[in-house]
């Protein structure tokens, strides 16, 4: 015979599984740039520098670098960089040492102190936890040919330290 009317639809069947996680899709191309933001505020002036040797003198410039924790360099006027781990010295003429300005470019714990003839002499400043030191007060004399250097005694890690003397 014929074929009947269909009957109606069933009640819907429960939902399956998850299936698994498909492959990531290309990246897409990138956006447009934004629009450059507000410039920032000025930060705060840096500190001034030292002042200069005064009086007709002479400034004697050195610096040391690459310290450890509890380590001691030395240095003459007009080297930077020293590593020397053990004293060098340059003869003087006869004066008068006055004035020692150091700089560090992070806070550092150290003491920077002026040699004669490889003896420490009152000429000296120490950092505390500080970028700069400085002594205006202690001087010491040097007669002709006395020797002069500069020992650096570091209680921190140091990067580099520079340091001026006034001499005349």
């Amino acid at each position: 015979g014929d074929t009947g009317t269909a009957g109606s639809s069933g009640t819907p069947g429960l939902n399956g599984a998850t299936g698994p996680q498909g492959d990531t899709g290309a990246t897409g191309p990138a956006g447009p740039t934004g629009t450059k933001g507000d410039t920032g505020i000025a930060g705060a002036t840096g500190p001034a520098g030292p002042p200069g040797g005064g009086s007709g003198g002479t400034l004697l410039v050195a610096g040391v670098n690459r310290m450890g924790r509890y380590q001691t360099r030395y240095t003459v006027p007009t080297v930077l960089e020293s590593t020397a781990t053990s004293i060098v010295s340059v003869p003087m003429p006869a004066g008068t040492a006055r004035r020692i300005y150091a700089k560090s470019e992070s806070r550092i714990t150290a003491t920077v102190t002026v040699l004669r003839n490889g003896i420490a002499t009152s000429v000296k400043c120490d950092f505390a936890s500080s970028t700069s030191c400085s002594n205006v007060v202690d001087s010491a004399v040097f007669v002709e040919g006395d020797t002069i250097s500069f020992k650096v005694t570091s209680r921190t890690e140091i990067r580099w330290v520079t340091f001026s003397l006034g001499y005349a």
